[in-house]
C-alpha cells in the first residue's frame, strides 16, 4: 500500500556486514531470524577475521522532493561467545569496535550518541536549510 504524506518524514535504516561472510548486509534482519548466534559463531570459527560494521542511512524528505542523505558506518567485532540475556540474537556476540563488551551487556543511554549519529545530521541540515 502506498501512503502521500504532505508532511517531511525522516526514515533510517540499517545493515550489518561480516567482513569474512561479505554479508549478510541489507539482509541481516532476514538471516538472523534464520540463523541463531550459536550458529553465526560456529560459522565464524572458520574465520581469522571477526570483523564487520554496521552502515546506518537516514533519509529526510521534504514533500517537494528534496532530499537529503546521511550514511555512516559503525565498525564492530564478533566475540567468541554468548553474552546477556538473549541467547538467539546477534546482539549477544556484537561488540563496538574498540569494546570488551557485547551490545546486550549495557545499556542503549550508553551508545545514543552513536547510533542517533544520522538523527543529528538531519536535524543540523534541517536547521541550515530552513
Amino acid at each position: 500500500m502506498f501512503f502521500v504524506i504532505n508532511a517531511p518524514v525522516i526514515r533510517e535504516d540499517h545493515s550489518l556486514f561480516i567482513h569474512a561472510l561479505g554479508s549478510p548486509g541489507p539482509f541481516t534482519n532476514i538471516v538472523e531470524k534464520k540463523m541463531n548466534a550459536r550458529i553465526l559463531l560456529k560459522i565464524l570459527e572458520n574465520f581469522k577475521d571477526r570483523t564487520g560494521h554496521f552502515e546506518i542511512a537516514t533519509v529526510y524528505a521534504e514533500p517537494n522532493g528534496k532530499i537529503f542523505e546521511y550514511v555512516f558506518k559503525i565498525p564492530v567485532t564478533f566475540g567468541t561467545s554468548i553474552k546477556g540475556k538473549d541467547k538467539e540474537g546477534w546482539n549477544g556476540i556484537i561488540r563496538l569496535y574498540d569494546e570488551k563488551r557485547a551490545l546486550t551487556e549495557y545499556p542503549e543511554s550508553e551508545r545514543t550518541d552513536i547510533w542517533n549519529k544520522g538523527y543529528k545530521a538531519v536535524a543540523k541540515h534541517i536547521v541550515l536549510n530552513d
